[in-house]
């Protein structure tokens, strides 16, 4: 039986690098069903709301021979056309007064049935992202805003770091995309990761340089945190 045959609908396989085999619909579909390789008494079946081909992703184990998600929490950007963040309509207004604010929010998430990202990131890259800014303002950033960046980040810092939302849409050197938005673990896993972070800014002091903005507080930090996880999970709309 090959990989595409294991399900009912015509699925195309976007990768399998990780020990995970991605399937994006190709087709309309209600109800998702996978079986394991070795027989069809394995089957396991997915109801819902109707999916929309190029948006879901069934995620498939290949360790355990089983599908363990049928969510969008897997959308990541090379499913589908990359989006302009600056044009997607449908984002939520989310408003953060502490960490804990934003460890509930990303629960809800996780625990929805499925997460609809509006944006280019999956939603575990999405919170690892989250996750490698807080500690990185701990340890110190390993790339730095191009040189003219650099030059105006603090005379704008102040109304960037006190103003009341901050703009989707800021593109990264190609270099640092990868390093800036990790991939590779589960949105429970990147969950336990962000408390993780979270907790350490709470013992410890976030004072390492912005890449654009250069000297920062640990006040200005816990700031740039919350209106930072705002923008991001403002792109991802739970079930």
């Amino acid at each position: 039986m090959s990989n595409a045959d294991r399900f009912e609908f015509p699925a195309v396989n976007l990768n399998s690098a990780t020990g995970f085999e991605y399937y994006r619909l190709s087709a309309p579909c209600s109800r998702l069903t996978a079986w394991s390789h070795s027989s069809e008494a394995g089957q396991r079946p997915f109801s819902g709301s109707a999916a929309r081909p190029g948006y879901t992703l069934v995620r498939f184990s290949c360790a355990s021979n089983q599908v363990v998600s049928n969510s969008n929490f897997y959308s990541d950007r090379e499913s589908r056309m990359p989006v302009n963040p600056k044009t997607v309509k449908g984002r939520r207004d989310l408003t953060f007064e502490t960490f804990h604010d934003v460890v509930t929010d990303v629960e809800q998430l996780v625990a929805s049935r499925n997460c609809r990202m509006l944006g280019n990131w999956s939603l575990p890259v999405l919170i690892n992202h989250l996750t490698m800014t807080m500690h990185s303002s701990i340890d110190g950033f390993s790339a730095k805003a191009p040189f003219l960046i650099r030059l105006i980040g603090p005379l704008i810092k102040r109304s960037v770091v006190y103003g009341k939302k901050l703009s989707p849409g800021i593109k990264l050197p190609a270099n640092a995309v990868q390093a800036a938005f990790p991939s590779g673990n589960s949105a429970h896993e990147a969950l336990a990761d962000l408390k993780a972070a979270f907790s350490r800014a709470l013992t410890e002091r976030m004072e390492a340089d912005h890449p654009a903005f250069g000297r920062m507080t640990h006040e200005e930090w816990l700031l740039m945190q919350l209106r930072h996880a705002e923008m991001h999970l403002s792109f991802a709309i739970p079930d």
